[in-house]
């Protein structure tokens, strides 16, 4: 087996991570959608109030690929991690790299109290799913028949300003909510 590394991402990685980003993004049909960047990669990462996690598989002093997650709360397990990304580079794929990388996160969102992982993977990305399957992962779309959605930034602020009354405060940390 070739000799890699796994490691947490330090600073100084950001602009290699954005551009792993990049591809994974263009692997997956969805270059447009990617507006990170360095910068906010690093503050987000990097800053007083971290958002995420990340590791990184090195070959030759080179990111091969990364794996990025963030802890987030579910009303019915507690503390639980969400994997934004797994990904390695096409040339290093097939050595055991998506797997070490997938188990370091695992390890660490175990260390920090999560109780359960979940990600999200295209439904013609096969060769995705079979991998997660055969390390015992659900699909809970087919089990529970759960969908996930999504607000965009645009949806989000044409949301919050489509006229309706969402309702007020009543200075108790209750909200009253009113039909319009």
């Amino acid at each position: 087996m070739e000799k890699y590394t796994i490691r947490r991402m330090l600073p100084g990685d950001c602009a290699d991570i954005l551009l792993a980003i990049k591809e994974l993004a263009k692997a997956l049909k969805a270059e447009e959608q990617v507006v990170v960047n360095e910068e906010i990669l690093l503050s987000d990462g990097f800053g007083e109030n971290r958002l995420f996690e990340c590791f990184v598989a090195e070959y030759d002093d080179a990111i091969v690929g990364y794996v990025l997650y963030c802890t987030m709360y579910s009303s019915w397990v507690g503390k639980k991690a969400f994997m934004e990304d797994l990904y390695v580079k096409p040339k290093h794929q097939r050595h055991g790299v998506g797997t070490r990388l997938w188990r370091t996160a695992v390890k660490e969102a175990l260390k920090d109290g999560c109780n359960q992982m979940e990600w999200g993977a295209c439904s013609w990305n096969t060769s995705a799913i079979e991998f997660y399957k055969r390390k015992g992962a659900i699909n809970i779309t087919d089990i529970e028949q759960f969908h996930t959605y999504r607000l965009s930034y645009e949806s989000m602020h044409k949301f919050v300003n489509s006229g309706e009354k969402m309702g007020e405060s009543d200075g108790e940390g209750r909200t009253h909510v009113h039909s319009t």
